[in-house]
Protein backbone atom coordinates (compact mmCIF):
# COMPACT_ATOMS: atom_id res chain seq x y z
CA UNK A 1 0.00 0.00 0.00
CA UNK A 2 1.53 3.60 -1.05
CA UNK A 3 1.31 6.23 1.72
CA UNK A 4 2.43 9.81 0.99
CA UNK A 5 3.80 12.04 3.75
CA UNK A 6 3.95 15.80 3.63
CA UNK A 7 6.35 17.94 5.84
CA UNK A 8 6.81 21.60 6.01
CA UNK A 9 9.23 22.77 3.48
CA UNK A 10 12.90 21.98 3.71
CA UNK A 11 15.51 24.24 4.91
CA UNK A 12 18.79 24.19 2.63
CA UNK A 13 21.69 26.43 3.64
CA UNK A 14 22.35 29.28 1.21
CA UNK A 15 24.88 28.00 -1.27
CA UNK A 16 23.54 24.73 -1.28
CA UNK A 17 23.80 23.61 -5.19
CA UNK A 18 20.62 24.15 -6.99
CA UNK A 19 21.08 20.39 -8.82
CA UNK A 20 21.26 18.75 -5.59
CA UNK A 21 18.11 20.57 -4.27
CA UNK A 22 16.30 19.17 -7.39
CA UNK A 23 17.92 15.87 -6.43
CA UNK A 24 16.25 16.10 -2.97
CA UNK A 25 12.60 17.26 -5.04
CA UNK A 26 13.38 14.12 -7.59
CA UNK A 27 15.25 11.27 -5.73
CA UNK A 28 12.65 9.87 -3.56
CA UNK A 29 16.01 7.38 -1.99
CA UNK A 30 18.45 10.62 -2.06
CA UNK A 31 15.32 12.57 0.08
CA UNK A 32 14.83 9.98 2.64
CA UNK A 33 18.30 9.89 3.35
CA UNK A 34 18.63 13.70 3.60
CA UNK A 35 15.74 13.64 5.71
CA UNK A 36 16.85 10.81 7.91
CA UNK A 37 20.25 12.96 8.67
CA UNK A 38 17.74 15.76 10.36
CA UNK A 39 16.43 15.98 13.68
CA UNK A 40 12.90 15.37 12.30
CA UNK A 41 13.68 12.01 10.56
CA UNK A 42 15.80 10.26 13.10
CA UNK A 43 12.52 10.89 15.22
CA UNK A 44 10.74 9.46 11.64
CA UNK A 45 12.70 6.39 11.51
CA UNK A 46 12.72 5.46 15.31
CA UNK A 47 8.57 6.12 15.01
CA UNK A 48 8.25 4.08 11.76
CA UNK A 49 10.64 1.46 11.83
CA UNK A 50 10.84 -0.46 8.73
CA UNK A 51 7.57 1.64 7.15
CA UNK A 52 10.27 4.68 6.88
CA UNK A 53 11.53 3.15 4.15
CA UNK A 54 8.14 2.36 2.56
CA UNK A 55 6.86 6.15 2.59
CA UNK A 56 6.89 8.59 0.03
CA UNK A 57 8.59 11.33 2.24
CA UNK A 58 7.40 15.13 0.41
CA UNK A 59 7.05 18.24 1.54
CA UNK A 60 3.96 20.91 0.84
CA UNK A 61 6.89 23.48 -1.13
CA UNK A 62 9.88 21.82 -2.26
CA UNK A 63 11.42 25.15 -1.86
CA UNK A 64 12.56 27.11 1.23
CA UNK A 65 9.15 28.54 1.18
CA UNK A 66 6.65 28.20 4.13
CA UNK A 67 3.58 29.02 2.14
CA UNK A 68 2.06 25.54 -0.05
CA UNK A 69 2.46 24.94 -3.50
CA UNK A 70 -0.87 23.78 -4.40
CA UNK A 71 0.43 22.67 -7.49
CA UNK A 72 3.21 20.35 -6.34
CA UNK A 73 0.78 18.79 -3.47
CA UNK A 74 -1.62 17.93 -6.15
CA UNK A 75 1.63 16.29 -8.76
CA UNK A 76 2.78 14.13 -5.94
CA UNK A 77 -0.61 12.67 -4.81
CA UNK A 78 -1.45 11.81 -8.67
CA UNK A 79 1.74 9.87 -9.79
CA UNK A 80 2.17 8.35 -6.82
CA UNK A 81 -1.56 7.14 -6.59
CA UNK A 82 -1.09 6.59 -2.28
CA UNK A 83 -4.09 5.51 -0.59
CA UNK A 84 -3.12 7.19 2.73
CA UNK A 85 -1.72 10.27 3.29
CA UNK A 86 0.10 11.41 6.52
CA UNK A 87 0.45 15.38 7.26
CA UNK A 88 2.90 16.53 9.54
CA UNK A 89 2.27 20.12 10.77
CA UNK A 90 -0.87 22.09 11.42
CA UNK A 91 0.11 23.97 7.85
CA UNK A 92 0.55 20.95 6.75
CA UNK A 93 -2.86 19.25 7.28
CA UNK A 94 -4.61 22.56 6.07
CA UNK A 95 -3.05 22.46 3.04
CA UNK A 96 -3.94 19.58 1.89
CA UNK A 97 -7.49 19.52 3.62
CA UNK A 98 -7.78 22.51 0.92
CA UNK A 99 -7.11 19.84 -1.87
CA UNK A 100 -9.72 17.55 -0.27
CA UNK A 101 -7.94 14.26 -1.92
CA UNK A 102 -10.27 11.44 -2.30
CA UNK A 103 -8.18 9.59 0.07
CA UNK A 104 -7.71 9.21 4.01
CA UNK A 105 -5.19 12.16 5.04
CA UNK A 106 -4.00 12.26 8.83
CA UNK A 107 -2.18 15.02 10.41
CA UNK A 108 0.18 14.69 13.00
CA UNK A 109 2.02 16.83 15.09
CA UNK A 110 5.71 18.06 13.18
CA UNK A 111 7.91 15.65 14.74
CA UNK A 112 10.00 18.30 16.75
CA UNK A 113 6.61 20.29 17.90
CA UNK A 114 7.04 21.38 21.48
CA UNK A 115 5.48 19.34 24.46
CA UNK A 116 5.02 16.48 22.13
CA UNK A 117 7.35 13.35 22.60
CA UNK A 118 8.66 10.65 20.45
CA UNK A 119 5.70 8.40 22.46
CA UNK A 120 3.50 10.35 20.83
CA UNK A 121 5.10 9.82 17.21
CA UNK A 122 5.29 6.36 18.14
CA UNK A 123 1.65 5.96 18.61
CA UNK A 124 0.52 7.82 15.16
CA UNK A 125 3.29 5.46 13.21
CA UNK A 126 1.47 2.13 14.87
CA UNK A 127 -2.15 3.78 13.82
CA UNK A 128 -0.43 3.91 10.33
CA UNK A 129 1.01 0.20 10.72
CA UNK A 130 -2.87 -0.73 12.01
CA UNK A 131 -4.31 0.67 8.79
CA UNK A 132 -1.52 -0.76 6.14
CA UNK A 133 -1.76 -3.91 7.49
CA UNK A 134 -5.61 -3.70 7.51
CA UNK A 135 -5.68 -2.65 4.02
CA UNK A 136 -3.96 -5.39 2.80
CA UNK A 137 -5.77 -8.57 4.62
CA UNK A 138 -9.48 -9.35 4.18
CA UNK A 139 -10.40 -7.78 7.34
CA UNK A 140 -14.11 -7.53 7.62
CA UNK A 141 -13.62 -4.27 9.31
CA UNK A 142 -12.06 -2.35 6.08
CA UNK A 143 -14.11 -4.25 3.63
CA UNK A 144 -17.46 -3.79 4.29
CA UNK A 145 -18.43 -7.38 4.21
CA UNK A 146 -20.77 -8.50 6.78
Amino acid sequence: MKIVAFMMNPWFRTGTPSDWIIRYRDDQEFHREILGRSMSGKALQLAFEELYDEIWWDNINWRCNPEPDFGHIDRVIETVEPKLILCFGKPVFDAVTKIDPPIPFWGCHNPNAKHKTQEDLNQFAQMVRDFKHAKNTCDIRTTGNG
